[in-house]
Order: structure tokens, then sequence, then C-alpha cells
């Protein structure tokens, strides 16, 4: 996809996803890394938010891939075995993408990894339109595990 088209399709996504009143913030793309969709999404009634980060990347010549990154928990804490444990079994019960952890000597996340793969001369309007309905599979996965994820991540298991 080229740049003009993605500028487009990133422009319809944001506008698309702040009717849902949720919160976006752009990010320009920089260091040959390409634009990022940020998106602040509620996924318990309450309104707990998780952080989406939607990104658009080249795979092979025939096909780009739109990224889903979802950081669910952003600091893991006492539950950090407990949580590993449950991982294997969240991922084979998974419909569309995975879970794992993000792990430095200073934190651990644990975040869910959604791809999915289109022409890279799809118009712009379609691939939002595609877009936004694996957004909302995305989000009844995500808000399925969200309240074990985060009470496991606490040690309440």
């Amino acid at each position: 996809m080229n740049a003009a088209d993605r500028a487009k399709f990133f422009k319809l996504l944001q506008e698309d996803i702040k009717e849902t009143e949720m919160q976006t913030n752009l990010i320009p793309p920089h260091d040959d890394l390409s634009e990022t969709l940020r998106v602040l999404m509620p996924v318990t009634d309450e309104g707990d938010p998780c952080l989406l980060e939607i990104m658009v990347s080249n795979f092979v010549e025939e096909a780009d891939m739109v990224i889903f990154y979802t950081t669910l928990i952003g600091k893991i804490g006492a539950g950090y075995e407990d949580l590993l444990r449950a991982l294997p079994k969240w991922n084979l019960d998974c419909p569309l993408g995975a879970f794992s952890v993000f792990e430095t000597p200073e934190m651990k996340q644990l975040y869910h990894k959604y791809t999915i793969l289109f022409d890279p001369d799809t118009d712009p309007a379609d691939l939002e339109d595609n877009v936004m309905f694996h957004l909302m599979l995305l989000y009844e996965v995500v808000s399925r595990y969200f309240v074990e994820a985060r009470e496991l991540s606490q040690g309440k298991s």
C-alpha cells in the first residue's frame, strides 16, 4: 500500500473509531515505520481500557498486513507465573491472534497480537471497512480474557 493510500486509510479508520467515542491518537510515520493509530479501547462494562495499536506493514509483494497489537496488562504483578500457565490454554481457545508476554528487565506486559493480510491495491475505504469488522471481533476476544488476565496478573487466582 502506498503512502497516500495508507494516509487515507488511517484517516477513515480514525474517524470511524472516534464515532464509537473511543479516544484515538495517530502517530505519524517515522524511522521507516508506518503510521500507528493508538486507541484507548474500553473492554469491560466499567470502562477498563486496553491500549490498541494498529499499524500497516509490507509483508510480500502480493500482500501487506494490518497488525493489531493490544496491551491488556501494562505491568504484570505477583501473578506472573499463573498468567504464564494460562496462556497456552487461552491461545488454544482463541479464535484469532495470540496472547504473549513482552518482557524486559524493567517490566512485563501482557499483550495480544492479531494480523490480517490484504492486497496492497485494496481501496483504502474497503480496507477500513474490513478492519472495522476485525476490530469488532478483536474487541470480543480481548474483552473475554481481560478480567481473568487482570486477576491472574495481580496474583488473585
